[in-house]
């Protein structure tokens, strides 16, 4: 009798705790997240919804959401809200679409960072700025859609540039393909631009670059080589960081381009032990790297691209 008992009262606890998961599971979350912006997740069917209208902001580094950020699959950003806050959808690993309406004018630092299976995005005309790393860690990105009009950004075969195609902003990490030759018109290689690009063997950079940024090209375990064009004054921190199989560099110019002058800063967790130089160049190391001079062969013009680059013999 003991033990029917005993047994009888484990049931009951058991099941007591299986409706206690059941209506956590189904949970609805709300709140405010701007003076007159609200937010409604629905745990059951992942759907995050934002109404309201203006700027999305909040005190906190995270956003109100973000303890159940995991249940996120879908968001709803509704019409009349203006800014998307900083970090607003960090670690939503589970997200997997995301509507943006034609209010929105403004994409703050990091706001979809480490969306880790998101693919694609749209990006509506009215959003004018977009800060630095806003998708960066979005591993399964494969391209970034503009709408028609946008004043300020553009969209070249998925990856996303500023209007006039002088900065590159980001590269879509999961996009099709081996090789990339970037647009002659670009002067300037965004922070975390290429970061985790894992398809990428080879990347193309024309003599129109003048400035990589910091952690341009990070992280693109695949990178095997790379040719950086005289041009390049400026290179920011660790902007080959963690390129685990990048060997060979080959830098054509004179001078060591600004930067952080020491070995971690930019080839931290590569293969390079040196960098190929003219015999021209003035200095013995390379951001920390012995050079290597080498005689020059011949100037190749590729005059539909209208780039040029040298190449060096090889002992």
């Amino acid at each position: 009798m003991f033990t029917r008992i005993i047994l009888s009262l484990l049931g009951l606890f058991l099941v007591g705790n299986q409706f206690k998961s059941i209506a956590a599971a189904n949970e609805i979350f709300n709140g405010q997240c701007g003076d007159n912006i609200n937010w409604n997740l629905d745990s059951k069917n992942g759907i995050l919804t934002i109404s309201g209208s203006g700027e999305m902001k909040y005190s906190t580094r995270y956003p109100p959401w973000y303890e159940n950020r995991e249940s996120i699959q879908s968001v709803v950003i509704e019409e009349r809200v203006t800014f998307i806050a900083a970090m607003a959808f960090y670690y939503c690993t589970s997200l997997t679409s995301i509507t943006i309406p034609n209010s929105v004018v403004s994409i703050k630092r990091y706001a979809f960072n480490r969306c880790t299976i998101l693919t694609s995005i749209t990006i509506p005309k009215s959003v004018t700025s977009i800060e630095e790393g806003a998708f960066w860690g979005c591993f399964q990105l494969t391209s970034f859609t503009l709408e028609d009009g946008n004043p300020n950004y553009s969209s070249e075969n998925g990856v996303l540039f500023d209007k006039k195609i002088t900065k590159l902003i980001q590269y879509p990490p999961k996009k099709s393909g081996t090789e990339y030759e970037i647009p002659n018109s670009v002067e300037t290689i965004e922070n975390y631009a290429f970061s985790y690009s894992i398809n990428l063997i080879s990347i193309t950079i024309p003599i129109s670059v003048n400035s990589i940024g910091d952690f341009a090209f990070g992280l693109s375990t695949n990178l095997i080589s790379i040719t950086i064009p005289n041009s390049v004054t400026s290179i920011g921190m660790g902007a080959f960081y963690s390129c685990t199989a990048l060997e060979e560099v080959i830098y054509n110019g004179k001078k060591e381009p600004e930067g952080i002058n020491n070995e971690d800063s930019i080839f931290s967790e590569t293969k390079v032990n040196k960098v190929i130089v003219p015999p021209d160049y003035e200095g013995d190391t390379f951001f920390g790297k012995k050079v290597e001079k080498k005689e020059e062969l011949i100037i190749i013009c590729k005059i539909s691209f209208n780039f040029c680059n040298r190449l060096y013999y090889m002992f």
